[in-house]
């Protein structure tokens, strides 16, 4: 399918600059515990990115955790419970931008029927995760008070041997301390704040493939592709929010690619693009930085994935 390969490069250049802001985030959310370099941090990611491409079940988080803590001697649980909190915010600020674009869709006839069962799955369905995200921060910010989790881990721990009790009371309380950040009100819309220019970014990788593409032209105003390119962006990312394949490959193919049929776009067209979008600029050049920056270390993905199964072992023995 005839496609201009030329807006590959600004494409991945946005990719990254979606990752740098992720960065920018983690130094926010890492800073009442302790303050990181973006360059640090920078990293850190791409190697877990790259992790998550190659392993199933979004292990790389676990990789990440484990990286990080070898890098900058930094506690696994504490960055893990980081990583936790940058999730669930992915998800919240994804929700509210693809709920943004069904109006602006209806309104500009993308939307044939505003009342058709696909809007009304969505509504559904993102009512339901927001509730779930809602719940689960809720649930965080009460494990984020000291006062009120250190007693309810007691009374649970007074009932198992002190070999075990001393190890789970390590963990969590470096779990708790990578919470802080949700101690404060204000500090949780800072979080949601700095949600937003990620996956502003990354919508922009996707709007500048679907140029190469020519998707915008299947619409009445090239402009109307700009909150496709948002929603498609939502929908994908929630659907490889549940661990599942190696860097999303299938659930991101083929809830992108109904995304765009529903709205429209035929569907070996809207095939192509999705495929080309996620193999090709999503996964391969940050893997393959991922790879370069491990190999410039002298270590590789195995013998990094072995270290932190190794640790995960160690501390519950």
């Amino acid at each position: 399918m005839a496609a201009n390969y030329l807006h590959l490069i600004p494409a991945i250049a946005l990719y990254f600059c979606a990752v740098f802001f992720r960065a920018i985030r983690w130094k926010y959310i890492l800073h009442p515990i302790r303050t990181f370099r973006i360059s640090r941090l920078y990293p850190v990611i791409v190697v877990g990115y790259m992790a998550n491409n190659l392993l199933p079940v979004r292990l790389g988080e676990l990789v990440r955790a484990y990286y990080l803590g070898k890098r900058e001697r930094f506690s696994m649980s504490t960055t893990f419970a980081t990583i936790v909190i940058e999730r669930i915010y992915d998800g919240i600020a994804l929700i509210v931008l693809g709920s943004l674009t069904i109006p602006v869709l209806w309104a500009t006839g993308a939307l044939w029927d505003f009342s058709s069962d696909g809007v009304h799955l969505w509504v559904i369905l993102a009512t339901v995760l927001c509730l779930t995200f809602a719940i689960l921060i809720f649930l965080l910010s009460l494990i984020a008070n000291p006062n009120l989790s250190q007693d309810f881990i007691e009374s649970v721990l007074a009932r198992f041997p002190n070999t075990i009790c001393e190890k789970v009371r390590s963990a969590t309380s470096n779990f708790i301390s990578g919470l802080q950040i949700l101690r404060k009100r204000e500090r949780h819309f800072g979080v949601f704040a700095l949600s937003l220019p990620i996956w502003i970014f990354e919508a922009a990788t996707y709007y500048t493939i679907g140029i190469s593409f020519k998707l915008p032209s299947a619409f009445s105003e090239p402009s109307i592709f700009l909150a496709v390119s948002i929603l498609i962006t939502a929908t994908s990312n929630l659907a490889t929010s549940i661990p599942s394949t190696m860097g999303g490959i299938g659930p991101f193919e083929y809830v992108a690619q109904r995304t765009l049929v529903f709205i429209g776009i035929q569907a070996p067209l809207a095939t192509a693009y999705v495929t080309f979008l996620h193999i090709v600029v999503l996964l391969i050049p940050v893997t393959l930085l991922g790879l370069f920056i491990l190999w410039k270390e002298n270590m590789s993905l195995s013998r990094i994935t072995r270290q932190t199964y190794e640790e995960e072992v160690k501390d519950l023995t």
